[in-house]
């Protein structure tokens, strides 16, 4: 059976994107194994570009994951790696938005 996102309590974090790369570290206790996230980009009408990965990860606007203004985005990551993923980053080609981020398990 497919289970609903069940954020992580306390893991809500937001970002304000623009055109330079910057980052946010997630919010919560960070579960094992593999989770998600969900990221919601509130701007009307800018997308924002997204990036998973250690305190010094950056991204472009041609290389990030896209999430189109006022969508929301879910992401599965996985802390089993050598570097698990505890921040992101995110950018716009023009203009501004507002990310908020939440750590979870489901879709």
């Amino acid at each position: 059976m497919t289970k609903l996102f069940e954020p992580i309590p306390g893991s809500g974090v937001q970002l304000g994107a623009d055109t330079t790369s910057d980052t946010v570290a997630l919010g919560g206790n960070s579960p094992g194994g593999e989770f998600q996230v969900s990221v919601f980009n509130t701007s009307t009408s800018v997308d924002v570009f997204v990036d998973f990965g250690e305190s010094t990860i950056t991204t472009t606007a041609t290389t990030g994951h896209p999430i189109p203004f006022g969508q929301v985005r879910g992401f599965t990551l996985s802390n089993s790696t050598k570097t698990p993923p505890t921040h992101m980053a995110a950018i716009t080609s023009t203009g501004t938005a507002t990310v908020h981020v939440n750590r979870g398990h489901g879709i």
